[in-house]
C-alpha cells in the first residue's frame, strides 16, 4: 500500500534524502520486491545536480538497497560513484565503505576501478582498520574480487586484521576471504597457513559450496596445508557428495590433481 501510494504521488522532490533511503532499505530489508518504487526513488536521485546533501548513511542504504533488491539501475550507481569518488572518505564510516563496494560488486556494476581505488585509499588513509568488522572486511575482498579490481596493498592490511581476529570468523567469513584472495592473485602464505586451523575447527558445519571453494583457494595459490587436507577434510566431502554442483566438482577436480 506504501509503495501504491508513492509511486501514485510521482513527484518525490518533497521527501528527503534520508526519507528515501530509509524506504527503499525497508522494502530490501522486507525483501518486498517493487520495481516500479525503485524506479521511481532512482528517477529522483538522478534528478539532483548533485548529492551533496545526501549524507555517506544515505549513499550507502541506496545502493545497498538497490542491490539487495536485484535491482541494477546503472544511471543510479554512476550518480553515487561520482558523488562517492568526489567526496572526503573520512566521512564515511567503516560500514558505509563496505556496504558501498559490496552493493556494486552484487550489481554486477561494470568498471568500478576508480570508485573502488578512491575507496581503497580512504580505507588505508582515513581508517584505522580495527574498527571494521570481520564481516565488513569480507565483503570489501569478496567485492574486489568479484569487480575483478586489484588493490594488492588493501588485501595485505586486510590479512594483518583477519589473522589478529580469524578466532570470531564464521564460515561463510572464511570461504569468501580464502576466495577473494586466490581469485585476486595475492598469495599471502600468512594469511593461508593462519586460517587453516580456523578451517579444521570449522570443518563439519561448512556448506558444500564453501568446502569446494576453500578447496579450490589453497590450489590456485599453490599451497599446501597438511593439517588442513586430510582424511577428516576428505570425509567432510564425501558426505556433501550428494549436493555438489558441476561448479563445485571442476573445483574439487584441480584440488585433487
Amino acid at each position: 500500500k506504501v509503495a501504491v501510494e508513492v509511486v501514485a504521488y510521482r513527484d518525490l522532490r518533497s521527501f528527503k534524502p534520508q526519507e528515501l533511503s530509509n524506504m527503499i532499505w525497508a522494502f530490501a530489508t522486507a525483501e518486498i520486491s517493487h520495481p516500479y518504487l525503485f524506479e521511481t526513488v532512482a528517477d529522483e536521485v538522478i534528478a539532483h545536480r548533485d548529492l551533496r546533501s545526501f549524507k555517506p548513511q544515505h549513499l550507502s542504504n541506496i545502493v545497498w538497497a538497490f542491490a539487495t533488491a536485484q535491482i541494477s539501475d546503472h544511471r543510479l550507481f554512476e550518480k553515487v560513484a561520482e558523488e562517492v569518488t568526489y567526496r572526503h572518505l573520512g566521512s564515511f564510516n567503516p560500514q558505509n565503505l563496505s556496504n558501498i563496494v559490496w552493493a556494486f560488486a552484487k550489481a554486477k556494476i561494470s568498471q568500478p576501478t576508480l570508485l573502488f581505488n578512491k575507496i581503497a585509499e580512504g580505507v588505508i588513509m582515513y581508517h584505522h582498520l580495527r574498527t571494521f568488522k570481520l564481516q565488513g572486511i569480507a565483503n570489501i575482498v569478496w567485492a574486489y574480487a568479484t569487480s575483478k579490481v586489484s588493490h594488492p596493498l588493501l588485501f595485505y592490511r586486510m590479512a594483518d586484521i583477519i589473522t589478529v581476529r580469524k578466532s570470531s570468523l564464521t564460515c561463510q567469513n572464511v570461504a569468501n576471504i580464502l576466495w577473494s584472495y586466490s581469485t585476486s592473485g595475492i598469495r599471502d602464505s600468512s594469511l593461508f597457513a593462519a586460517l587453516a586451523p580456523r578451517v579444521v575447527i570449522l570443518l563439519d558445519q561448512f556448506s558444500s559450496q564453501e568446502l569446494a571453494n576453500i578447496a579450490w583457494s589453497y590450489t590456485v595459490v599453490n599451497l599446501d596445508a597438511p593439517g588442513l587436507f586430510n582424511s577428516a577434510f576428505a570425509n567432510s566431502l564425501l558426505e556433501k557428495m550428494d549436493s555438489f554442483n558441476i561448479a563445485h566438482l571442476n573445483q574439487l577436480y584441480q584440488w585433487h590433481i
